[in-house]
């Protein structure tokens, strides 16, 4: 008979346990309390744990010095299961179990086609995703292999997507076809921001606090430079803003947004701290004169991008800003916090204008058309479109897809 090792199969599976899953839950793998089999549905939730832990290895530039192919994936997640039931119902195995439950994508980024006739959306659940803007029909869809898509915007012509994939990865894709045009792979750490601000360049932010500097290409990936080189703060980069000649901003999660005015320079113009804060969202006016930021604590800020004073401060917003957008006229600025309804903001006046939506939901990026009469709202497994007039809701569709179909299977229908 073989040994166990500390009441486990071998020390693979019992390092693996709690080293990498201890305190996660079958909850956290998409399977819920229903009534099935558990033995199914524990082999259902072994393939998921597999992918998962393979997935952090590979992401793990020291490696991971175990032969995962000795661990007892299955009693793993026989653990997990019976530790969710209720006492009294883990006795009864036959009549308890566990499926699949349908997890709601966090849409991070929600973005407009040049056109105006197409809405891109970017999600945690491994998908690109473009709405007709006439009715919400998905006539796109794009399943990256990069892992979570933390944003992705159209490029100046629309001709072709650019996006920033948590597995290391910024890559272009066809906008008609989805088919992908190149992909840039770092062994560094993951892009969280991306932005294009002109016909010739865009910029991406990363985890590790770099902002980097890239020449637009539909043919091919040119090397960019970094932005923080001369004086590098590290923490992760929230949220970028940038207009079409040259001025860019940064906002990271050490509480320091930066702002450059000089195309030519990677030295920054303005340092703003957000003491005891940090920036989640940014946005910029089209004159590149006036920045908003929206922070963890709830704050909005109206700054001078010449000067880089803040100006004025919006209240009446409670909870985390998770995003901010400008109105193409730049008289109007839409918020979203965590639970409230959507604000809109007169600029430069502070004043709030109206407010569009209901409390209770968590929108988690905001976007106006380029003419300015509608503004795209992406939550938690919803994309709703708002005639800004009217505070109206025009068309609302759902983007939820059953995340456990990736542990199983590394994709999604």
């Amino acid at each position: 008979m073989t040994e166990r090792y500390n009441g486990w199969a071998n020390y693979e599976t019992w390092r693996v346990n709690k080293e990498m899953l201890d305190g996660m839950s079958a909850e956290d793998f998409g399977l819920w309390f229903y009534g099935d089999d558990i033995d199914s549905s524990s082999r259902e939730l072994a393939s998921g744990l597999e992918s998962y832990v393979v997935e952090l290895v590979e992401m793990d530039s020291k490696g991971f010095a175990l032969d995962l192919n000795k661990v007892d994936w299955q009693e793993i997640a026989e653990h997990m299961v019976r530790a969710g039931l209720p006492e009294d119902e883990a006795e009864d195995e036959d009549q308890q179990g566990w499926v699949a439950a349908a997890l709601p994508p966090i849409i991070n980024s929600v973005a407009y086609s040049p056109d105006g006739q197409s809405i891109l959306i970017a999600s945690d659940d491994h998908t690109l995703r473009v709405h007709a803007v006439a009715d919400g029909t998905c006539r796109l869809r794009i399943d990256g292999t990069n892992g979570e898509f933390m944003g992705a915007r159209y490029s100046f012509d629309g001709t072709f997507i650019l996006s920033a994939s948590w597995m290391f990865a910024i890559e272009a894709w066809d906008s008609d076809s989805g088919t992908l045009l190149w992909e840039c792979v770092e062994e560094a750490v993951p892009p969280t921001a991306l932005v294009v601000f002109d016909k010739e360049h865009f910029i991406s932010g990363d985890a590790g606090g770099n902002i980097w500097y890239h020449r637009v290409d539909a043919e091919e990936y040119h090397e960019g430079f970094s932005l923080e080189e001369s004086d590098h703060i590290g923490g992760s980069v929230n949220a970028l803003a940038a207009n079409g000649a040259g001025v860019r901003a940064s906002a990271s999660s050490k509480g320091i947004v930066r702002i450059w005015c000089d195309e030519e320079t990677p030295d920054y113009t303005h340092e703003i701290e957000l003491l005891g804060d940090e920036g989640l969202s940014l946005a910029m006016t089209y004159d590149g004169k006036t920045l908003a930021i929206g922070t963890a604590k709830g704050a909005i800020f109206l700054c001078n991008v010449v000067t880089g004073e803040r100006t004025i401060s919006l209240a009446g917003s409670r909870g985390p800003v998770r995003s901010v957008a400008f109105h193409p006229s730049g008289s109007v600025l839409a918020s979203a916090s965590d639970g409230q309804a959507l604000h809109l903001w007169s600029v430069p006046s502070g004043e709030l204008v109206r407010t569009i939506g209901g409390a209770g939901e968590c929108v988690t990026s905001i976007s106006f058309s380029p003419d300015g009469q509608q503004l795209a709202a992406g939550s938690e497994g919803r994309l709703r479109l708002w005639n800004v007039d009217t505070a109206t809701e025009a068309w609302s569709v759902e983007t939820a897809d059953k995340l456990i179909e990736y542990f199983r299977t590394g994709r999604t229908s």
